[in-house]
């Protein structure tokens, strides 16, 4: 009984610090600097945050995958790879944020007329 009862306050115990670690935990991949400014990867989703760190603000949060970002020089637009629309093809978007253009259709045949 003792040692139940040990091992349920231990878990109490663990149990906020094992809520807290996640948040700051995670698996940042493929980071595109430019000026004071980092984008990167992560949950599938493009982020950016400041070179000084900070909290990071979700660009994208399409079901799909987003990726290898990189920043114009202007530091105004981000160009990334996503498959939106089935196979892998370059979009655009504001660094601060909006809709993704896409901009390649080589997977699919010829871009559609406008």
């Amino acid at each position: 009984m003792k040692r139940t009862l040990s091992f349920a306050l231990a878990l109490l115990w663990l149990t906020p610090v094992y809520r807290q670690a996640p948040a700051t935990r995670g698996y940042y991949r493929m980071p595109a600097i430019r000026g004071e400014t980092i984008v990167f990867t992560a949950e599938g989703d493009l982020w950016t945050v400041g070179v000084h760190g900070g909290v990071a603000r979700r660009l994208t949060s399409d079901v799909d995958q987003e990726g290898s970002a990189t920043i114009s020089p202007d530091g105004a637009t981000l160009a990334f790879a996503a498959r939106y629309d089935g196979p892998t093809e370059v979009y655009t978007m504001p660094l601060a944020g909006g809709v993704p253009t896409r901009r390649t259709w080589e997977a699919t045949g010829p871009a559609p007329r406008r």
